[in-house]
């Protein structure tokens, strides 16, 4: 996984607070939150068992 910081410079944003703020903005969560979160759904994909 990429920091926030690494983040925000391969986006094009210079200053890292200023990504925050818009990502906040426009997904509703901080990016450490949805960073959090997809990490928590993935796992949750990851244990369940195959369905057929």
């Amino acid at each position: 996984m990429i920091s926030i910081k690494e983040a925000a410079y391969s986006c094009g944003f210079r200053e890292e607070q200023y990504f925050m703020k818009l990502f906040k903005k426009y997904e509703g969560m901080t990016p450490l939150q949805y960073k959090i979160t997809s990490l928590n759904y993935n796992n949750y994909l990851y244990i369940l068992p195959n369905s057929r």
